[in-house]
């Protein structure tokens, strides 16, 4: 059975140029890969190809397209998705985890220090999830696994 196809019908030669640009260029896969369907379409290439191409159900490019009908570049980006906000930011939880390893190894004591040099409460399973995710001197996103004992790893991340 032959789908019915949309297609993006009026792009200006920027338009092109930015798309192109971000398909080429952007570190968000899911931007390029939306910014080159937005391409094939205009180039007349059927929903069902772009999905083949793009790895995607025939249903998300035909969304890619009406979002970008509607909202241009925006509508190309991720929507903001629900949940909770992290209690601490990167800065925080970073400052947080060196706190806790300069603290003797009481939780109470190490959630203490952090309230008091953060300004902001923690909780015991935040503290654990920290460092056990390592997220203390893991700035660069280096898998390198880091022990709460390591005390050049604190001296690591003063420089």
């Amino acid at each position: 059975m032959n789908m019915p196809n949309k297609f993006v019908n009026n792009l200006t030669d920027e338009n092109i140029m930015k798309l192109e640009q971000l398909w080429q260029t952007s570190s968000n896969f899911r931007l390029r890969n939306r910014s080159q369907a937005i391409l094939l379409s205009f180039q007349r290439v059927p929903i069902d190809e772009i999905a083949k191409i793009c790895n995607v159900g025939r249903d998300a490019v035909s969304s890619w397209i009406n979002r970008w009908e509607t909202g241009g570049y925006e509508g190309l980006s991720d929507q903001p998705k629900s949940g909770r906000r992290p209690t601490l930011s990167k800065k925080e939880a970073l400052k947080a985890g060196k706190i806790a390893l300069q603290v003797p190894p009481r939780p109470a004591r190490r959630l203490s220090a952090i309230e008091k040099k953060i300004g902001k409460r923690a909780s015991r399973g935040m503290l654990k999830r920290m460092l056990k995710k390592n997220v203390v001197g893991n700035e660069s996103n280096e898998e390198k696994p880091v022990s709460a004992t390591n005390e050049s790893f604190v001296a690591q991340g003063e420089n």
